[in-house]
């Protein structure tokens, strides 16, 4: 079993800075990327998704895959779902809240 890694926005723009991340992956739902955009390079797999089943491309299991939804809950719980099986899997603190409050 992996653990999960807990991001703050600096530590995850230094890793997309360094091309660190394998897949960025947005958990929150249609209508609230509508409210605050994506991260750039983010895929979107909304967590009604993920909780009904949908995972990443089996590839990116090992390649530092970055979860985040709104503040942060729903990116916990999927990444503790995908760490215990088996991911490298990392989430940001405070979602896309705290990660638009860092960029200033």
């Amino acid at each position: 079993m992996s653990d999960l890694v807990t991001l703050t926005p600096a530590e995850l723009r230094e890793r997309l800075d360094a091309s660190e991340v394998g897949l960025l992956i947005d958990l929150r739902e249609p209508e609230e990327i509508a409210e605050a955009p994506a991260i750039p390079g983010a895929v979107s797999v909304p967590f009604s998704q993920f909780r009904a089943g949908a995972r990443p491309d089996s590839d990116y299991q090992y390649e530092g895959v970055v979860l985040y939804c709104a503040h942060g809950s729903r990116s916990e719980h999927a990444g503790r779902t995908l760490a215990a099986e088996g991911w490298t899997v990392a989430h940001l603190a405070g979602g896309i809240t705290e990660w638009n409050a860092a960029q200033g």
